[in-house]
């Protein structure tokens, strides 16, 4: 139930035709997946993202779900704009009558492109800008390079929208309102050449009431 590739089918990667997939590959299992759950209680958060789920879906919407003898239960709900790079995200965790608000994490992104210094597509080398932090607090859009992130990593507010971008992609939550957001730089080798790296941004997401309905922007930015 989390994302394990985002293709954008009109943004080729390469000279080969490869569509741009803004989900890093070979990430260590230890890093987490767009849309992976964590809760603060013992080892719940291995369960919610490694469960298998029982899935369903109803047009554009895919629902994954999830019950146990200890009395968890996981619901998590996309629906996916077909007119747009929009997902509408949901989570409803409970644990017997308990209802738990998890954060919602992001992991290290955005894709491959644009994460290291060089390379042969037209994301790399002068034109690209690494990944940073981003924000809009409702009266200015906040920026906040990677290397800085360490001085600060945590932001409370009222966002309209706050996530990860580089030159050309963006993936955020759009208008959720009131939440906490903290930021960890993530360096791993490149997926071609080990000896060059990839300087990547994870983030995750914690909400006053659980997920329900929000919106999350995924893809292209569009000026």
């Amino acid at each position: 139930a989390r994302i394990k590739h985002w293709y954008l089918k009109a943004y080729d990667a390469n000279s080969e035709g490869d569509p741009v997939d803004l989900v890093p590959s070979n990430v260590p299992p230890d890093q987490p997946l767009p849309f992976s759950l964590r809760v603060d209680e013992g080892g719940l958060s291995s369960t919610l993202n490694n469960a298998i789920y029982r899935t369903s879906q109803s047009g554009s919407t895919i629902t994954f779900e999830y019950e146990d003898a200890s009395g968890l239960r996981v619901r998590k709900v996309f629906a996916l704009d077909p007119e747009s790079y929009v997902i509408t995200f949901t989570a409803d965790v409970r644990q017997g009558d308990r209802v738990i608000n998890p954060h919602v994490q992001w992991g290290p992104g955005l894709g491959n492109v644009g994460a290291t210094s060089g390379g042969g597509s037209f994301f790399t080398g002068n034109y690209v800008q690494p990944p940073q932090a981003i924000y809009h607090d409702g009266e200015d859009v906040e920026r906040i390079a990677a290397a800085s992130v360490p001085e600060q990593p945590v932001y409370d507010g009222t966002f309209q929208f706050v996530g990860v971008h580089d030159h050309y992609f963006l993936a955020g939550a759009v208008n959720p309102g009131q939440a906490r957001v903290e930021y960890r730089p993530v360096t791993l080798p490149a997926r071609d050449d080990p000896a060059e790296q990839r300087h990547l941004l994870a983030h995750t997401y914690l909400f006053p009431q659980p997920a329900s309905a929000l919106k999350f922007y995924f893809g292209p930015k569009a000026f």
